[in-house]
């Protein structure tokens, strides 16, 4: 039995993590695209047996998915099902798994279920179609088979979002492998120019560092091809005190970034004053290499009173403009704008609202004026 084969053996904690990300952020897009006019799809190119072999035959996330979307009586009329595995008998298990749903046949759309290896075919294939909604989730064991081109080919269409596992402990190495073979993955990840341009950089660079700039580069490589927002969530191994994977959300939606944002927040093993690291971290090293902000809330109050200084915005004006691209979600700008009311550096409108929890509340709508900055009264 190789490695791929123990990982459906054990159901992980950050398996377990994966999991949760994936089913929730579908049923969150699924539940704002089942009111549209088009049918839905969920795409799992890589999607193993459907269970783990452990003694609770832990169910995997097509069979979660499609348990959930047939709670629902609009989504089992509108969402078609494509899975694949190049493994036979990983989709012949996945067959069982799903021929054992009692109401499986409530489904209006038969599932398609494929075995070929992810490659150039079904990239071409994406690619003369147009899509209909699709979420696409992509996780190969290793990396081949995840490409530019092939988050490009759904991307391109409207209401398409994608989450892929982004197998760092295995890329990071192979960016400086000068093997061709290996070069033509890591360039088919981040483009040639991009890949080319990482090999050179990565060579004199801390392991921090060198972490810093491969993701700086995948979310460059994902912008050309129309991935305006990004999201990555890091998952430290659990054997060694290092980073294993990310997954790595991309869209062209805002509303999309902020659900998935949302949902990964939660699933934070560590915060600091209520602001979530979007990590899988089993060890007790938050402050490690000053890798996350100590105090970010109060980071963030340092930032709002400089870049708003003088003005009024609304709190939901406030959060759209300045969150992306950070690690707060609104509830963290609620809690710094009510700290900078106590602390007499804003004014609010209306000043007298609803108390929640002995706590005064922060709706979106509210008014802020920021105080104007007077640093000449400093001479």
């Amino acid at each position: 039995m190789d490695k791929k084969d123990d990982f459906f053996t054990e159901l992980t904690i950050s398996s377990q993590i994966k999991i949760s990300i994936v089913t929730k952020y579908f049923s969150a897009w699924a539940n704002v695209m089942k009111n549209k006019k088009e049918d839905i799809a969920y795409i799992d190119l890589f999607a193993g047996p459907g269970s783990y072999a452990d003694k609770n035959k832990t169910k995997s996330t097509p069979i979660i998915i499609l348990n959930n979307v047939l709670k629902d009586n609009i989504l089992k009329n509108k969402v078609k099902f494509l899975f694949n595995d190049k493994e036979k008998d990983y989709t012949n298990r996945l067959r069982v798994e799903i021929d054992s749903i009692s109401n499986i046949s409530e489904l209006k759309y038969k599932i398609k279920i494929f075995n070929f290896s992810v490659g150039e075919n079904i990239v071409t294939e994406f690619k003369k179609e147009k899509l209909i909604p699709t979420f696409l989730f992509i996780d190969p064991w290793g990396y081949k088979g995840l490409t530019l081109d092939l988050i490009s080919s759904v991307l391109k269409n409207w209401g398409c979002d994608c989450l892929f596992f982004f197998n760092y402990n295995r890329i990071n190495p192979g960016i400086s492998n000068p093997k061709q073979e290996i070069q033509k993955h890591i360039y088919a990840i981040f483009g040639e120019e991009l890949g080319k341009k990482l090999e050179n950089e990565v060579k004199t660079l801390s392991s921090n560092e060198r972490e810093k700039i491969i993701l700086k580069y995948l979310k460059e490589a994902l912008k050309k091809i129309n991935g305006k927002y990004t999201l990555h969530f890091k998952f430290k191994s659990e054997s060694k005190n290092k980073t294993s994977h990310f997954l790595i959300f991309v869209s062209k939606s805002k509303l999309a970034y902020d659900i998935m944002k949302d949902i990964m927040a939660k699933e934070s093993t560590h915060k600091y004053q209520g602001v979530a690291t979007f990590e899988y971290n089993p060890y007790n090293d938050e402050n490690e290499n000053n890798l996350f902000p100590p105090k970010p809330i109060d980071d963030l109050k340092k930032e709002l009173l400089e870049k708003y200084s003088g003005k009024t915005l609304s709190v939901e004006d406030i959060h759209e403009e300045h969150n992306i691209g950070t690690f707060y979600i609104k509830a963290n700008y609620k809690s710094a704008l009510l700290e900078l009311e106590q602390e007499n550096e804003i004014i609010t409108n209306p000043q007298k609202r609803k108390k929640i929890s002995g706590r005064l509340s922060m709706g979106d709508k509210v008014e802020i004026t920021f105080k104007k900055n007077e640093i000449w009264k400093m001479f």
